[in-house]
């Protein structure tokens, strides 16, 4: 990791880990979008909303954040991507129709 990596930037690679838009994120902390998209621009700046970011996800290391040391997830939390939830979704899915057919093979065997 670069040491001239800001606040922002570690903001972002955190965002773009989890998949997250702009205005999830300022969903998740209360705040307009309009002004959280303002810290990505420069206008503002970021400490005020850093605990709410904080509460908000608090897999995220404050040490990683704030100075870009240690790892991004605390704990050794894993990024979730949307593919990954989506294959998750998928298999949970098929294990659902499988235990469905197979519960109704057995009552109709009951029954029959």
């Amino acid at each position: 990791m670069s040491e001239k990596e800001s606040f922002i930037e570690r903001l972002v690679k955190f965002k773009e880990a989890k998949g997250l838009s702009n205005a999830k994120i300022s969903k998740a902390l209360g705040i307009e979008p309009r002004t959280f998209n303002y810290y990505f621009e420069g206008r503002r700046t970021p400490a005020f909303v850093l605990e709410r970011i904080l509460l908000a996800y608090p897999e995220l290391s404050a040490e990683w954040l704030l100075r870009g040391e240690g790892e991004m997830f605390i704990d050794g939390s894993e990024k979730a991507s949307i593919d990954d939830l989506l294959e998750k979704n998928r298999t949970l899915q098929e294990n659902n129709t499988a235990l469905r057919l197979a519960i109704e093979a057995l009552s109709a065997k009951k029954n029959g």
